[in-house]
């Protein structure tokens, strides 16, 4: 059984060589990049990101909740990706996404950085 999300992204090592990934570190990959940016700013992509409203939310439980949905939204068009416990945490610069990604049976937990000056 083929268990790759894609034909192989790739990724680079320490050294910086190019190294081509699939699985579940493919889905964590492709998962980073769509939630980094806001909808709406990616010029190549107006409808990709995730939504604006995860600006208005406040850290907290109920907030989890909320952001776990919007990262759910964002991802929609993935049907072979799944994202669980989102929250989200604020600092002066940018605000901090922590999320699950669940992809052929494997889960990793990751982080990301919103860019929210593009």
């Amino acid at each position: 059984m083929d268990t790759r999300i894609g034909d192989g992204d790739y990724a680079v090592t320490a050294q910086g060589y190019p190294i081509v990934i699939n699985g579940i570190q493919e889905a964590v990959q492709r998962a980073r990049f769509v939630l980094t940016v806001l909808k709406g700013t990616f010029i190549y992509d107006r409808d990709m990101g995730i939504s604006r409203d995860c600006l208005e939310l406040e850290e907290g439980d109920e907030s989890g909740e909320m952001v776990t949905m919007l990262c759910r939204e964002a991802l929609a068009d993935r049907d072979d990706l799944y994202v669980t416990d989102a929250h989200i945490y604020f600092n002066e610069f940018y605000p901090r996404i922590v999320f699950t990604v669940h992809y052929g049976g494997q889960a990793i937990e990751t982080e990301v950085h919103l860019n929210t000056h593009v």
